[in-house]
């Protein structure tokens, strides 16, 4: 009798044992797709045959879809064609009258480029930012008359959609952000650097705690990564800026060879492929905020072409379309620029 209680017990502690292992297995498996889910977060993987990056829109859908359409991403309904493509956009939807037009076509791009097996990156900007915390201020006053502050609190109909935009996304060699980065990414992981905006976004919205102050420079008004003006396409270092050494750590940091950014737009609007003070290490596809009805009849057009010039030049040249003296423009890179990742565009340009 005793026999056979001991077996009895014997077989229940390994097959608690065996139900522990497995558990155990199970957590260990849930943290790698954790992990790698949160490293596909900043790390595109496996890096797309095509790319086409968008300076800031502030609102202008009808750029959006001219850009789109030039670049072979979208078909005149608006609807998704590009397959594997990846289409980032470089921040700032925000910030013109039609912007709520403009979110609820990337939110929907998203979805149709995501079953297609491409995707559609909103990277966030710092006119995005706002709304999060109610201020609407900076908005203008015909965009402000088609939101609720609580559209982008709580559980309002941007607000989840707004916390999960990365704030950093690397493809290849290149990585994207809406402004610039400083020394103090070489000591921030990227994945938490994304984290720590989302964190704050969260806490504006009423949807989280407050994080650490430790953090708070990712969201900085002055100098974060959605605000910084120290990337200004200037011959001289400019104010509050990287020394090339100090930028040459971080792209080593972040296994990069160039940073995009829009936010700063050049006087003429054009793309800076070689930078006045960075060179080739730092591209701006920015473009300026609110365009005028004339800019923004030019985005209608047929896109014109635009090729990388020699190192030497300090700007891409432009092939205007004829007949379109100002048409948005075309740009195609070289294949050694960005290696497998693909190409750029700004704002009023197109493809890669």
């Amino acid at each position: 009798m005793m026999a056979t209680a001991t077996h009895g017990m014997e077989s229940d502690r390994r097959a608690l044992l065996e139900r522990f292992r497995s558990l155990c297995a199970a957590f260990l498996a849930a943290q790698g797709v954790l992990t790698a889910a949160r490293n596909l977060d900043w790390d595109v993987r496996p890096i797309p045959p095509r790319i086409v990056a968008v300076g800031d829109l502030h609102g202008d859908v009808r750029a959006l879809g001219a850009i789109a359409r030039a670049a072979g991403l979208m078909d005149d309904g608006g609807s998704w064609i590009g397959e594997h493509a990846h289409f980032v956009l470089m921040g700032d939807l925000m910030g013109g009258a039609d912007s709520r037009l403009l979110l609820n076509a990337v939110m929907r791009l998203e979805r149709e480029a995501r079953r297609a097996g491409g995707r559609v990156h909103a990277l966030l900007g710092n006119h995005d930012l706002l709304p999060a915390a109610g201020r609407f201020g900076k908005l203008t006053r015909r965009e402000r008359r088609t939101y609720r502050k609580s559209d982008f609190r709580g559980d309002g109909p941007y607000a989840e959609w707004l916390r999960g935009r990365p704030t950093i996304l690397k493809i290849g060699e290149t990585v994207f952000v809406h402004a610039g980065l400083d020394r103090r990414v070489l000591d921030t992981d990227p994945i938490d650097l994304n984290a720590h905006v989302r964190a704050w976004i969260a806490y504006r919205q009423g949807k989280g705690p407050k994080p650490p102050q430790a953090t708070k420079w990712t969201v900085d008004e002055d100098e974060g990564p959605m605000w910084t003006r120290a990337f200004k396409a200037r011959r001289d270092r400019p104010k509050d800026a990287p020394s090339k050494k100090t930028l040459r750590a971080i792209l080593d940091r972040l296994g990069a060879e160039r940073l995009v950014l829009g936010h700063s737009p050049t006087r003429d609007g054009s793309i800076v492929l070689d930078h006045p003070y960075y060179g080739t290490s730092v591209i701006l596809v920015g473009r300026r905020a609110r365009p005028t009805r004339r800019a923004r009849a030019r985005a209608r057009h047929h896109v014109g072409a635009l090729r990388a010039g020699p190192r030497r030049r300090r700007r891409a040249r432009v092939a205007r379309g004829a007949g379109d003296r100002a048409a948005p423009r075309l740009l195609r890179l070289p294949a050694p620029s960005l290696a497998q990742a693909g190409g750029l565009i700004s704002g009023r340009a197109a493809r890669c």
